[in-house]
């Protein structure tokens, strides 16, 4: 116990101490933990009865205690960490001279009250402080406790003054939090336009808080693992609103197609989000579609659709005949031959072997058509009038034929494999086969005939940086030249396609170049079609898959096809990896562009079109289109017509 001493006028000298149980009157049990004081006047008591403190005269036995009120209330939250306080007035009447005692304690059912304390502010007045656990270390519910304070004339406490213990009730409303959040937005949906670098506007997302200031709230965003790093979501708290913000990766980032992640936005009492409020975590889906196609442009749209019953290998157009000459392999080795003029007239050559190219002689100026094929090439004598006088001669020649061009006399075949080769010249007339010397061309080049039959242009494969050159046919053997004088400068991306002049040299890459007998200006870059951009990364730009020019209009037609690999037409129809445009001949800019999207079947089923080769007719004014169904069970090929 502690003792109450009156040695000094209006001073009380008061130690309070926290038992482990309440002690009520007549206990004569005192508390192992009470700190006791001699009371005042008792230092010299009798050595007779020293263990026994004296009691009280009847002069003492008037003192008595009253507390100003029986009960303390409050009420928390579970979502709290703070710690109420109670404070109940205590009156104190006629303290002996002798002092008092005095004690603290908590009953232990509930861990409601943490401390408890007496504190005086005058001789017969204190408080009496009570401290609360916080309602998140408690949990939701109401928590009732009792505290008691003891004032006694003896340090056992056997003897309490008029009123001892006072006993307070305590109740402790631990309640729930019952602020709400809600929003009307759980699916962003965006369009960005890497081919014109446009990209979404910042999303804001308005979040309706209720039942709590938005200001005390706690946000929590995490991304979830869906599609990373195609948006930022972070919030923001302005003129007593709350929003969650979302910006947009840059469309040029990101590969055509539709791109989705996820987020869950917490919204809490306290800052470890420990306590959500009610409707929290909140949900919201990204659906982010990148287009490459221009603005106004539209899905390509032919005016005319012939069916083929036979799958492409390889085509190549004629201006002689105004006919398209495709290799197939299935449903056997043939070659087809279609006139531009109507196309219900077509001529089937057979083949003994499979076809792995194809070119007519002269540039297109020829009737003659030359076949490649595993270690064998087909040279074909057309007969248009009489189709079935067609000719056709097997020659020989030791590699595998990836790609070749031919006069009326000469075939010029490039090898498929190995690194460094040369270019094989085979005589029509006795298969005799002569070599453009040491190996100076990369196997698997592509080759195209310049019109004037004097050379030969090759884009190499395979090789950082890609690069064409030139080997002269006019000898024999084929005379290795020179290649251009960049070295990556401009890209060449590993094809290359001729002017109807001869006088400009098309690349994959869009990149072109003069082609000249004068040595110093040939193969000169003179500007780059403006192909369209799929992303930012490397070499992920649309690439020129076919060119053609128009004979009689001031245009190209171009097939462009997506380079990036996150284009797949067949699982999005947003994706447009094929892209039939338009250029100005004399600037290469842009006219228009037109995607290929799903073509639906009889059945219902809808599957992506790739065009491989366009062609004009020969007065310019119809641009053909050779195309095939992606992934069709059963194999359609088309020629598509658009007239111009």
């Amino acid at each position: 116990m502690t003792k109450l001493l009156l040695s000094l006028p209006l001073f009380l000298l008061l130690a309070s101490c926290e038992e482990s149980k309440t002690i009520y009157p007549n206990q004569g049990e005192p508390s192992s933990s009470a700190e006791s004081s001699t009371p005042a006047g008792n230092s010299n008591s009798s050595s007779e009865d020293s263990s026994t403190p004296a009691g009280p005269s009847a002069s003492e036995e008037n003192a008595s205690v009253v507390a100003v009120s029986e009960s303390v209330s409050f009420t928390t939250y579970t979502y709290s960490s703070e710690q109420s306080v109670g404070n109940v007035r205590i009156a104190i009447s006629k303290v002996p001279d002798a002092g008092l005692y005095t004690g603290v304690s908590i009953e232990q059912e509930d861990t409601s009250v943490a401390s408890v304390n007496f504190n005086q502010s005058s001789s017969t007045n204190g408080v009496f402080n009570i401290q609360f656990a916080s309602g998140a270390s408690l949990g939701e519910g109401t928590h009732l406790n009792k505290v008691a304070l003891a004032i006694c004339y003896d340090e056992q406490c056997s003897k309490h003054v008029e009123g001892s213990p006072v006993v307070i009730d305590t109740t402790l409303n631990a309640l729930a939090g019952t602020a709400s959040v809600s929003t009307s937005e759980s699916v962003i949906s965006v369009k960005g336009n890497s081919a014109e670098g446009s990209t979404p506007e910042q999303s804001v997302i308005p979040i309706a808080v209720s039942g709590i200031s938005p200001s005390d709230v706690f946000v929590e965003i995490t991304e979830q693992e869906d599609e990373m790093n195609i948006s930022d979501a972070t919030h923001q708290l302005v003129g007593g609103k709350l929003d969650l913000l979302v910006d947009f990766t840059g469309a040029q980032s990101l590969s055509s197609g539709v791109h989705t992640s996820s987020y869950s936005a917490n919204i809490c009492y306290d800052n470890a989000c420990d306590y959500p409020l009610e409707g929290s975590p909140l949900a919201f889906t990204i659906n982010y579609e990148v287009s490459s196609i221009p603005s106004g442009s539209g899905i390509a749209r032919p005016d005319a659709r012939t069916e083929l019953d036979h799958d492409v290998v390889d085509a190549e157009y004629s201006a002689q005949l105004n006919a398209v000459a495709i290799a197939s392999s299935a449903p056997r080795n043939a070659v087809y031959v279609y006139d531009l003029d109507d196309l219900t007239n077509v001529q089937e050559i057979p083949l003994g072997l499979v076809p792995t190219a194809i070119s007519f002689a002269n540039a297109g100026e020829s009737n003659k058509i030359a076949v490649g094929h595993d270690a064998k090439v087909t040279f074909i004598n057309f007969n248009e009038s009489d189709p079935a006088s067609t000719s056709t001669k097997l020659l020989n020649v030791a590699i595998d034929v990836y790609d070749l061009t031919a006069t009326d006399s000469a075939v010029y075949a490039v090898p498929r494999v190995d690194q460094w080769e040369e270019l094989h010249r085979i005589d029509v007339d006795d298969n005799s086969i002569t070599n453009s010397g040491y190996p100076s061309i990369r196997a698997a080049s592509k080759v195209k005939l310049h019109p004037e039959f004097k050379s030969v242009y090759l884009a190499n494969r395979g090789l950082s940086p890609s690069d064409i050159e030139k080997i002269d046919i006019q000898t024999v053997p084929p005379a290795y030249l020179t290649d251009s004088p960049y070295n990556g400068d401009y890209a060449m991306c590993g094809d290359l396609w001729m002017g109807n002049s001869g006088d400009r040299i098309y690349t994959a890459c869009g990149n072109t170049f003069k082609a000249s007998e004068v040595e110093s200006q040939d193969m000169i870059y003179t500007g780059k079609l403006p192909l369209l951009t799929s992303d930012d990364f490397s070499n992920s730009d649309y690439r020129v898959s076919s060119v053609s020019e128009s004979s009689s209009k001031n245009e190209i037609a171009v097939i462009e096809k997506d380079n990036s690999y996150g284009c797949d037409i067949n699982s999005s129809e947003s994706c447009n990896p094929h892209v039939l445009s338009f250029f100005s001949k004399d600037f290469l800019t842009r006219m228009s562009a037109s995607s290929f999207s799903r073509l639906s079947l009889a059945a219902g089923t809808a599957y992506g079109e790739k065009p491989s080769f366009v062609f004009y007719n020969d007065v310019g004014t119809s641009a053909f289109v050779i195309s095939e169904l992606i992934s069709s069970p059963s194999q359609k090929s088309y020629i598509l017509t658009f007239n111009r």
